[in-house]
């Protein structure tokens, strides 16, 4: 069947009814509500031979450039029916074998773990996640004193958490509160950096762990690491996107307990930088939105199905939206320079008289 505009509630038995079995959407047809480029859509696995697993991102915020960021062969995916619950129960909780022979299993284990949630974590869930031996076990190594066995375990724990909601109340159940907010002080950078992007995926859906993790003074530590990160003249641009993307999470839900004079100078500097990635500012653009608008979206903005908080690229008016980030980072940098102090309302004021594109 050829289409020329977008269809969202087809499944195989409709296209059955209709005498098709595929779909052909002709190139060409973005304009009316259909595809820039030729696409073909399927509806049972028998019609495809998989021989890639390529997944990508959106990496600039007004070209829609698409770049590749990890290839997975079929035969390295790892997928949850590789291991059994009793090999894993056994691997974490291992009996009458040396300390370091105990931590050398239990490493092996929270790495493959975090490859399984990484590539197959829905199934992975539901075969293990679902089991308290197996969850307790695993939260053991998150708290291990081998700080190898540690980074391994925090990893995977973030890898069931991302994008997962339930996994985030469980993981925040498991453990702990302040034991999340310790990790941020460990002498071990890595540990701390990890930590990190833990918080990340805790945040990302659930309010609940945001709230938590926000009374419990994190917030304040992020910033702090977040100034000390973009101190340095070659900067970790690794580290700053996981801090700023932690940040931006925490905004949605507004500003109230954020150093924002902190924070909003650092970003801005960090945007300033002409090295500075296109993945790490992405995530500083989605920071300053979060803050100017208290967590809240633009209703024309919603309407036109482009969310701030995912991407800043809007494909049928890329030159406005492009022309909009630079207008919005010069007023948030007249405000700061202006000495806006604790008024985020005269860092808004200054992107509204602007009339920025994504305000």
């Amino acid at each position: 069947k050829e289409a020329r505009k977008a269809e969202h509630n087809l499944t195989e038995a409709k296209m059955k009814e209709e005498g098709y079995d595929s779909i052909h959407a002709i190139a060409g047809c973005h304009e009316g509500g259909g595809c820039r480029f030729e696409e073909f859509a399927l509806f049972n696995q028998d019609q495809v031979l998989p021989t890639h697993l390529v997944q990508f991102k959106i990496v600039t915020t007004s070209g829609g450039t698409v770049q590749a960021t990890k290839t997975v062969e079929p035969e390295t995916r790892v997928e949850a029916k590789d291991r059994s619950l009793r090999q894993l129960l056994d691997a974490l909780a291992p009996e009458a074998a040396l300390p370091e022979e105990i931590d050398a299993t239990r490493i092996e284990a929270c790495e493959w773990l975090g490859n399984v949630a990484q590539d197959d974590r829905a199934k992975a869930t539901r075969a293990f996640l679902r089991d308290g031996r197996f969850v307790g076990h695993f939260a053991a190594c998150a708290r291990s004193t081998n700080e190898d066995l540690q980074f391994k375990a925090l990893r995977a724990w973030g890898n069931f958490c991302y994008r997962d909601e339930a996994n985030q109340t469980l993981a925040m159940k498991n453990l702990g509160i302040q034991f999340v907010h310790t990790l941020l002080f460990s002498p071990n950078p890595a540990i701390r950096i990890r930590a990190v992007g833990l918080i990340w995926t805790l945040t990302h859906y659930s309010t609940t762990n945001r709230a938590a993790l926000e009374e419990a003074r994190v917030i304040r530590r992020l910033a702090d690491m977040l100034e000390e990160a973009a101190q340095p003249k070659h900067k970790p641009w690794s580290a700053l996107r996981l801090l700023l993307g932690a940040l931006a999470n925490f905004a949605i839900d507004g500003a109230v307990c954020m150093p924002v004079d902190q924070v909003v100078v650092v970003t801005i500097r960090i945007v300033d930088e002409k090295d500075a990635p296109d993945w790490v500012v992405d995530q500083a653009l989605r920071l300053l939105c979060n803050i100017m608008s208290n967590g809240q979206a633009d209703r024309e903005w919603s309407q036109n199905g482009y969310s701030y908080r995912s991407s800043v690229w809007a494909p049928e008016d890329e030159e406005n939206i492009a022309t909009g980030e630079e207008q919005g980072v010069a007023a948030l940098g007249i405000a700061v320079s202006a000495g806006a102090g604790t008024a985020v309302e005269e860092v808004t004021q200054g992107c509204k008289e602007m009339g920025c594109a994504w305000w």
